[in-house]
């Protein structure tokens, strides 16, 4: 098989069927033969209906107990059969030109992997224009924000996956790592920006500039720090639940 998409999931009964039809309308775009791919939901320990709704669309769905995004992707790749492994957000979804352009980037052979600049849909005019920022900094760095990040499955594996010692910034710790991985091998990273990955605008709503940046700063003083005693309870933007 050749691309796994890995969904994690945390009480996303009211988005992830429409995820997963976005998704799927992109691979079927794109790849005729619909064995080459599959996708698989990892419900986060949900107290909804996520796996309920997300089995409905025919996505394969696992549960990961343990409410906690490394674990969760971790789970879900531990499940996948395909070469490539593409982690998307819940809420985020590729255009088909967007999967157009990531299979230009495995064909090629000179990638061991990719992310997407991001377009938001919805939200507060502040809130898009930070992703604007954050597009920026991906292109010149050539680094990522996990709603979309694809890899080879064996480095993945060789790395060990995603850290199960960080609750944040796991996307960006992994690919940081992958970077050096794939310099070893003269193998690149890059950033597809010709059709970005659409993304909700919703927590530009559902929290305020200070909440975001507050989480985003501790987030990133664990991650700098190599800290292992961080837990979810001090980061609210991503495991509080706010739907």
């Amino acid at each position: 098989m050749l691309l796994s998409i890995i969904i994690p999931a945390y009480n996303e009964e009211k988005i992830i069927a429409d995820t997963v039809s976005r998704i799927r309308l992109a691979l079927e775009a794109n790849i005729a033969d619909a064995s080459s791919w599959e996708i698989i939901v990892c419900d986060n320990n949900s107290s909804d209906r996520t796996a309920a709704e997300a089995s409905a669309t025919g996505a394969a769905v696992l549960f990961e107990p343990d409410n906690h995004i490394s674990r969760a992707r971790n789970t879900g790749a531990e499940y996948a059969l395909g070469e490539w492994l593409l982690f998307i957000d819940a809420d985020t979804y590729p255009q088909p030109g967007t999967i157009a352009d990531l299979l230009d980037i495995i064909h090629s052979g000179d990638y061991l992997g990719c992310s997407s600049t991001i377009q938001v849909k919805g939200g507060p005019l502040w809130y898009r224009l930070n992703f604007e920022g954050n597009n920026l900094s991906m292109r010149l760095f050539k680094t990522c924000i996990g709603l979309f990040v694809m890899t080879r499955a064996d480095a993945f594996w060789d790395l060990e996956g995603f850290s199960t010692d960080l609750y944040a910034f796991e996307d960006l710790d992994f690919v940081n790592r992958l970077k050096v991985y794939g310099h070893k091998k003269g193998l690149r990273f890059t950033v597809l920006h010709r059709h970005p990955v659409i993304t909700s605008g919703r927590k530009g709503e559902l929290y305020d500039r200070w909440e975001i940046t507050k989480s985003s700063l501790i987030a990133l003083w664990y991650l700098l720090s190599k800290q292992k005693t961080m837990g979810a309870d001090r980061l609210p933007l991503w495991y509080d639940g706010r739907r």
